[in-house]
């Protein structure tokens, strides 16, 4: 009889173990193009662990005789090779057939990613007779770990097609070219001496002769500026007609090749890179490509570009040399509603930057919906610039009012302040948005819409919470647990009596909450409040209360609509508890939930949340938990800094280099050490002085060029490396290269530089 007790308590303690760790594998967001993160929410709507790695948690498991298992047998032999605890078991009704003749169970969740990875040690392993067998869940697990975003760095890459026909014009001063002439006498380029003299056709050009024809642009330029402190104006190598290349796949295979010596050997290709050759057009002098690499192999990628630099692709001739150019890059992430309000400025915006030369902007709709601004350019600067724009306009205004406090915007999440917040949009034009994670309210749309919207919304906002200071509660505190019932008793359920005591209210009892509500001025409170003080004093301070079980620990008032939790058999009022979860939802130091029974404190557990809340109500739920998780990490975890975005990165450690964190919700991409837009090309005091002073990134690429000027309209600088010398700034003139002068037209410019220069190079 004792052995049968002993097996019976064991399996009712098995049971009641797998009851207080059951927990849901909750997505932290649904993306179509990742695999998202998970948390596990379990008892006290707690998160009991946050996986950011992508490693699995459950198991699907394959019995041959699973008709006829044990299942708690099972599940305990399962914990024990696995050495952690289950959280939760989902059994098919029915039996899955598998190709391999083993017949699906079902599928087992582990409290630790370490115990589900020992869990699927179990290969082939012998149970009660049958074979068994552990893999990782195929609904939540999978192997495809492409790189979902391409964005952290890029490159272009370009090489020769018309081969150079040993000459080049060198421009300057026209006081200049006979010291620039001396400068260069007995000049060596490329390992041969070349012939220098003043051109015949221009009085302020050298012509360089007897160059080697292999050596490109950028060797003859580099050798002219160390032999001469004289300003170089501008170069232009003659070259001749274009050459044959290989087929643009041929070249895309063989830039793979020469790249992925330098990838980690555990990356295929398509992981690592992506890489696009141009098909070129006549007149081009150069064929081109893109290389986009893994945000994460930063250092590997510019080693390979480095030891790309100078190379000649199988098929080419040796003149051929690669050259590349690193891109710099940015991208900022725009939710859907807030792009409905802010397209028409957004379209405009990335309108006016069309023009400009050496950059790029793009507009993208996500997946789920959302959109993302990409920027890449040759120059920090221009990413800069451009960025900062956008980011203003998609950013917002956040409201800065001291009149609302914490307490006036928690009312944002009311029935009221919903409806609140639909009508102002509506009305306005705008978007409005209460970001959870850093409690501040973001207005969104044209400036005269938003600042119609924010005086509105903070007049609504103060008015609603003046009218809901004229509460007085009938519970709680020091207060009889039956004051309602007396107050009812006094004065009727109507209140009618109350009316007659306190002349020119109105007044309404909210019996759920146990809530007087006064419309009225402050005054009148005061008098209602007398009232009832008048009925506390009046009340039996010694009287017994009622019988402990019959009483709900929350409320104080005899038990409405029962509720016994699972874990310590408690009862409360279902309405009391449902107000405790809320209450958790709006105020982040709430969790755990627990028993509000003195002396008890015990988790609620997540099958008594279930029967209780809504899904959507679990929903926020599980959505503030997180919150309380992150806010008590101490900086270990951060929300994406996307306004109201869910998903969450793990902070790099101190002195340490973080990997770059890429957004699966909204595509963000942020530098996980300073919480910044990720600048893989820079390290983070870098980039803050980069972004405090756009111009010293200038001035730092600046250094050494003679080929870049300001434009003399708008001042954005102009970097000029071939091509005749009309050039065309982003604000829409036509520039004179040589003597800075502008014009409205092409036409206008050109006819400038035959008449006054001669020469349109």
């Amino acid at each position: 009889m004792e052995k049968v007790v002993d097996l019976v308590n064991d399996a009712l303690e098995y049971e009641k173990k797998w009851l207080h760790n059951e927990c849901a594998e909750k997505c932290l967001y649904h993306g179509a193009s990742v695999s998202p993160c998970v948390a596990l929410f379990g008892a006290g709507a707690e998160i009991k662990h946050l996986e950011l790695e992508k490693r699995f948690l459950t198991v699907d498991v394959f019995y041959s005789n699973a008709s006829f298992v044990d299942d708690k047998e099972l599940l305990i032999f399962l914990e024990k090779n696995a050495s952690g605890s289950i959280c939760a078991v989902h059994k098919f009704p029915g039996i899955v057939q598998q190709n391999d003749d083993k017949e699906k169970w079902g599928s087992v969740t582990f409290l630790t990613p370490d115990a589900a990875e020992k869990a699927i040690e179990l290969k082939e392993v012998e149970f009660r007779g049958s074979l068994l067998k552990v893999l990782p869940s195929r609904t939540t697990f999978t192997s495809d770990h492409k790189m979902y975003s391409f964005p952290a760095v890029k490159a272009k890459v370009y090489w020769p097609r018309k081969q150079s026909k040993g000459f080049a014009f060198v421009k300057c001063g026209i006081n200049d070219v006979e010291f620039m002439l001396e400068d260069f006498f007995n000049l060596e380029i490329g390992g041969k001496h070349v012939r220098c003299e003043i051109s015949r056709k221009f009085e302020d050009s050298i012509v360089i002769n007897g160059l080697d024809k292999h050596v490109s642009e950028d060797e003859i330029l580099d050798v002219l500026r160390k032999a001469t402190r004289r300003r170089i104006l501008d170069f232009f190598l003659v070259r001749g007609d274009a050459v044959e290349n290989p087929p643009c796949d041929t070249c895309e295979e063989a830039l793979l090749r020469e790249i992925s010596r330098f990838m980690p050997k555990r990356n295929s290709h398509t992981n690592y890179c992506r890489i696009q050759v141009f098909p070129p057009e006549s007149k081009d002098a150069f064929t081109r490509a893109s290389i986009t690499f893994d945000g994460r192999l930063h250092l590997e990628a510019a080693n390979a570009l480095e030891q790309l630099e100078g190379k000649v692709l199988p098929g080419c001739l040796p003149w051929q040399k690669i050259k590349c150019q690193q891109l710099f890059h940015s991208s900022i992430s725009c939710p859907a509603p807030v792009y409905s309000v802010i397209q028409e400025q957004l379209d405009s915006l990335l309108g006016s930057f069309n023009r400009l030369k050496g950059a790029e902007c793009k507009l993208e709709r996500n997946d789920n919906g959302s959109y993302r601004v990409r920027i890449s350019a040759n120059a920090t600067k221009t990413v800069a610039d451009l960025r900062r724009p956008v980011e203003e306009l998609t950013r917002g205004r956040t409201i800065d009012d001291a009149s609302l406090t914490p307490t006036i915007l928690q009312h944002l999440f009311s029935r009221d302040g919903i409806n609140l917040k639909k009508s102002l949009q509506r009305d306005t034009g705008t978007y409005l948005l209460f970001d959870r994670q850093t409690h501040n309210v973001r207005i969104f749309g044209s400036p005269d819409n938003v600042a119609a919207a924010q005086k509105k919304l903070i007049r609504c906002l103060l008015t609603y919470h003046e009218g809901k200071q004229l509460e007085i509660h009938l519970r709680g505190g020091n207060l009889p647990p039956d004051l309602m019932k007396e107050v009812v008793k006094k004065f009727g359920p109507d209140l009618h009596g109350l009316k007659k005591n306190v002349p020119g209210a109105e007044f309404t009892l909210n019996t759920r909450r146990h809530v007087i509500s006064i419309q009225g001025g402050k005054e009148l409170k005061q008098q209602v409040e007398e009232r009832v003080y008048e009925i506390v004093q009046m009340s039996d301070a010694s009287a017994e209360k009622p019988d402990g079980e019959a009483v709900c620990p929350i409320c104080l008032c005899d038990i409405e609509e029962g509720y016994r939790l699972e874990a310590c058999a408690h009862s409360f009022c279902r309405s009391c508890l449902v107000d405790q979860c809320e209450s958790a939802i709006r105020n982040l130091d709430s969790f755990p939930i627990c028993c509000a029974r003195e002396g008890c404190r015990t988790p609620i557990l997540l099958t008594d949340l279930r029967s209780l809340l809504s899904g959507e109500k679990l929903e926020e739920l599980f959505r503030a938990s997180l919150g309380a998780y992150v806010a008590s990490s101490r900086g270990t975890y951060r929300f994406c800094p996307s306004p109201d975005c869910p998903s969450i990165y793990r902070v790099a450690d101190p002195g340490k280099i973080g990997e770059p964190f890429f957004c699966g919700a909204c595509y963000a991409e942020t530098c996980t050490r300073c919480h910044l837009e990720n600048h893989p090309q820079l390290s983070c005091e870098k980039y803050q002085e980069y972004k405090e002073d756009p111009d010293a990134s200038l001035k730092e690429w600046r250094k050494g060029k003679q080929h870049v000027k300001n434009c003399p309209v708008c001042g954005f600088t102009i970097e000029k490396t071939e091509g005749c010398n009309h050039l065309e700034c982003r604000c829409g003139r036509h520039i004179c290269w040589v003597c800075l002068d502008y014009f409205c037209s092409s036409e206008d410019c050109y006819s400038h530089l035959q008449s006054v220069h001669e020469s349109f190079v």
